[in-house]
């Protein structure tokens, strides 16, 4: 295609119209419903709680309830939990803090 000079071929983009729920191609009226809420996978009380303990476990805190002691064992501990919470490293100290307030916003108990 030979175009006069000075001049550029004009592009526009059109949007086709989508279906809405009554079938109205325009959606008047109305409004698409929000997506679903979804969660990943691993957000579940259970899994925040075991990934934050874990961290514990690993800057040697020693567990005091059955379920800790139970999931993860007291072996190699040697701390209390200032000891262990002063030894993390800031990395950890931000993943134990986003877990208690992911599993508190969730109403974990």
């Amino acid at each position: 295609m030979v175009r006069p000079a000075g001049r550029t071929a004009a592009t526009s983009l059109v949007a086709a119209p989508i279906a809405g729920a009554s079938g109205n191609p325009t959606g008047a009226g109305k409004a698409a419903p929000p997506p679903p809420a979804t969660k990943a996978s691993g957000d579940t009380c259970e899994n925040f709680w075991l990934r934050r303990n874990t961290i514990w476990k690993r800057n040697g805190y020693c567990f005091t309830s059955t379920k800790a002691k139970q999931a993860l064992g007291n072996a190699g501990c040697s701390r209390d939990q200032a000891a262990a919470r002063a030894a993390m490293s800031p990395t950890d100290l931000a993943e134990v803090d986003a877990l208690s307030a992911k599993e508190q916003g969730m109403g974990c108990q």
